[in-house]
Formats: structure tokens, sequence, C-alpha cells
């Protein structure tokens, strides 16, 4: 199996499940399952046709790096464009890899120098959500917005506020 420069610095230590890595590592290799993943090839995952397109769907981050690569200096814009209109506060709404990766990227990289908070909620948990909504302030729009926190995350408010709007 060939790797990449930056891959060769992985290191596995699988510890008391080292036969059974080893033999799906060998299995993996001898069925292609890498190159298959990669080629986007939902039969790697289930012998079901009726899955099969369920899946397909489903597979977008396999070349996602690659693929944004060229939006890179868009999105710099964007995130320099709304630093410059003084947000201060991110919060990333998600459960599983959509709020595993910003966790990541916080811990690495930490906060930019004028943002005062990034908070990843990943809950439906009306606790954690209470927790995250009342650490935020609104310098837009704020006379309209409800004094309690809850009320702003209703999805009629979100609508009425969202930029897309």
């Amino acid at each position: 199996m060939k790797f990449s420069k930056s891959q060769s610095n992985l290191k596995v230590r699988p510890g008391v499940f080292g036969r059974e890595y080893a033999k799906l590592i060998v299995a993996g290799a001898r069925t292609k399952l890498l190159p298959g993943i990669m080629a986007r090839r939902a039969e790697v995952f289930t012998k079901k046709p009726e899955l099969r397109s369920l899946i397909a769907g489903r597979l977008g981050w396999v070349d996602i790096a690659s693929s944004m690569a060229m939006r890179i200096g868009e999105i710099e814009s964007f995130g320099a464009s709304v630093l410059a209109d003084g947000l201060t506060q991110i919060v990333v709404i998600g459960m599983g890899g959509s709020s595993l990766s910003p966790e990541v990227f916080k811990f690495m990289f930490g906060k930019r120098v004028g943002v005062k908070s990034i908070d990843i909620l990943d809950s439906t948990d009306p606790a954690a959500v209470m927790s995250v909504a009342k650490k935020l302030t609104c310098k837009v729009h704020c006379s309209s917005w409800p004094r309690n926190p809850v009320e702003r995350l209703k999805p009629d408010r979100m609508k009425r506020f969202s930029p897309r709007n």
C-alpha cells in the first residue's frame, strides 16, 4: 500500500486487537477496499442493491479536501468578511463527524484574534442548548429577539434572521 508523505507518519497501535487489526488490513488490501471507497463504489459497503444508492449519496466526504481546495479563496474571503462585520462568537451545530472535525480544528488551531468564543453544540439536550445559547450576544436585530435564549433558537426565528432570507 502506498502512502503519501503526509500519511507516512501515521502510527496505529492496536494493542490487544493487533491480530484482528492485521487481518482486517490484509483483507482490506486484498479486496481493494480503500480504492473502492475513494472511487465512491457503494458496493464495498453492502451487497444489497437497495442500500447502495443510499450509501452512494453519502460519500461526498471521500474527496472533500481536494474538491474544496479550489474554493479556499472563497472560504477565506467569507471568513474575513464576517470578522470585518464584527462576528465574535461562533457556534457549530452538528453531530458525529459534523461536530468532531470542528472540535479537532478548535483544539489544533485555537481561536483567531478577535473571536470571543467557539462553541460546538452536538446535543439536542435542552440543558446543553441552553448552556450555549446563554453565552450568545447579538448586536444586530437584538431588540426584536426574546430575552430567553432558547426562544432565539426556534426555527421561525432562525429563518427570520438567516442571511439567506
